[in-house]
C-alpha cells in the first residue's frame, strides 16, 4: 500500500493541487506524516518492496533514521520534513520509539504458548520426475540462505512455501550464492529460481523441503483450488509456480498440482519475544529456559544450534543452525510436527499466522 501511495503522489500531486487547491504540492519525501510512516515501516522491514524504482527515489532524498536520534533529526533537523498542521510535529515525536522500539525494547517477553493458523503451498514432487535432481536454496528475505540441498526423487517428498508474497532489496537480489556444492554457487540470487523481478519488485520464493506423508495429510486440510484469496495470495502462488516449473520443468505443476494446505494448531510450549541481542542475553542467563525451547547452544550473538528429534520410529536426534538478523524482533519457540525442535521466526512472519495464548507471563 505504501508503494502505491508513493507512486500516486509523485504522478498526481499537481493535478490534485489544481483540483483541490488546499492540498499541498509538497513531494512525498518532505511530507511529515508520510515520512514518519515510511521511516517506521522501513525500520521494521515491512515496506512492500525496497527494490521498486519510485521507492528508490524516495530513499535517496532523506537520511532515513536507524535510531531515535536519527528520527529526531528527520523531524527537526536541517532537512526536516513539513506538516500541514503545526501540532502534528509534536504528535509524531514519540511514534518511532513507540512503534519500532517500544517500552519493552531491549527486554524479552515470555508467553505460555500460541495458536497458529498455518497456511502453506505444497508441491508434492515425490517420484513423479525421474531423472531430475534440482538444487534447492531456501533464501530468506534478509538474504540469508537457510538451507541448500539436492532434491532426490522419493515417496513423500515435497516443497513447501508461505502463502503471502515476500520481497527483498535490489542489493540483496544481486548478492551471489556462496554455498559450496550447490549448482548455484557464484550465481546472483536474482538469476536463480528463488528470486524474481516482476513489475519492479524483487520477489523471494522462500521454499524448503517437507515430508508429504500420512501425518502431514492428516494434520493439514489440502485442496487443489484456492479456498481463500486473502490467505493464499495470488502473487505468492504464481511466484511459487514459476519457481517449481523452473526446477522441475515446464508443466510440472500439471503433473503434480500445487496444493493449498491449512492447519490450525495450539502450541503450549513457552515462547519468547525480543530482539536478537535481548534474546541472546536472556538465554545466557536462563539455561533451563534455553533447553526447554530446544536450543542446544548459541554459536554467536545472532545464531544458535537447535536440537530435537524427528518423527521416525525410533526417533532420530536432529540438529540445525538458525541465524537471526541483528536488531530485529524474533519469536523463539519449540516447533512441533514431523520435527520437534527449537526454532525462530521474525516477528512479522509469526504475527501473520499466530496469536499468543493469554498475556505475557514474564
Amino acid at each position: 500500500m505504501l508503494i502505491e501511495v508513493v507512486r500516486f503522489w509523485h504522478y498526481q500531486r499537481l493535478r490534485i493541487a489544481i483540483t483541490f487547491p488546499w492540498v499541498t504540492e509538497e513531494v512525498y519525501e518532505k511530507r511529515g506524516w508520510c515520512c514518519s510512516e515510511y521511516a517506521i515501516a522501513r525500520y521494521c522491514d515491512t515496506l512492500e518492496n525496497r527494490g521498486h524504482p519510485e521507492l528508490q527515489d524516495v530513499e535517496k532524498e532523506q537520511q532515513w533514521p536507524t535510531d531515535v536520534e536519527g528520527y529526531a533529526a528527520l523531524m527537526n533537523g536541517e532537512n526536516k520534513v513539513n506538516f500541514t498542521s503545526k501540532g502534528d510535529r509534536v504528535v509524531v515525536q514519540f511514534n518511532f520509539f513507540k512503534m519500532c522500539l517500544g517500552p519493552g525494547w531491549g527486554q524479552v517477553s515470555k508467553y505460555k504458548g500460541f495458536r497458529e493458523t498455518a497456511c502453506r503451498l505444497v508441491f508434492p514432487y515425490e517420484t513423479k520426475f525421474e531423472g531430475r535432481t534440482p538444487d534447492l536454496l531456501t533464501i530468506l528475505p534478509n538474504g540469508v540462505i537457510e538451507n541448500w540441498k539436492k532434491l532426490e526423487p522419493k515417496e513423500g517428498q515435497g516443497l513447501i512455501a508461505y502463502t503471502y508474497a515476500q520481497f527483498t532489496s535490489e542489493d540483496l537480489a544481486q548478492k551471489q550464492v556462496d554455498k559450496d556444492g550447490s549448482q548455484w554457487k557464484g550465481t546472483e540470487y536474482c538469476k536463480t529460481p528463488f528470486v524474481d523481478y516482476y513489475d519492479g519488485k524483487c520477489y523471494v520464493v522462500q521454499t524448503w523441503p517437507t515430508r508429504f506423508n500420512k501425518d502431514f495429510k492428516e494434520s493439514f486440510q489440502c485442496v487443489l483450488t484456492n479456498p481463500n484469496r486473502l490467505q493464499f495470495e495470488e502473487a505468492a502462488v504464481e511466484t511459487f509456480r514459476e519457481c517449481v516449473e523452473t526446477l522441475f520443468g515446464a508443466g510440472a505443476t500439471q503433473t503434480a498440482p500445487i496444493l493449498y494446505c491449512t492447519k490450525v494448531t495450539t502450541n503450549e510450549s513457552p515462547c519468547y519475544v525480543g530482539t536478537t541481542q535481548a534474546l541472546k542475553a536472556y538465554f545466557d542467563e536462563h539455561y533451563d529456559a534455553m533447553k526447554e525451547v530446544g536450543i542446544k547452544e548459541f554459536l554467536s550473538d545472532s545464531s544458535f544450534m537447535s536440537e530435537g528429534k524427528d518423527g521416525k520410529e525410533p526417533p532420530e536426534r536432529i540438529e540445525k543452525e538458525f541465524k537471526m538478523k541483528r536488531g530485529t524482533k524474533y519469536v523463539i519457540y519449540k516447533k512441533t510436527g514431523w520435527e520437534t525442535m527449537g526454532c525462530c521466526k521474525p516477528w512479522e512472519q509469526f504475527a501473520n499466522e499466530s496469536e499468543f495464548i493469554g498475556l505475557s507471563v514474564e
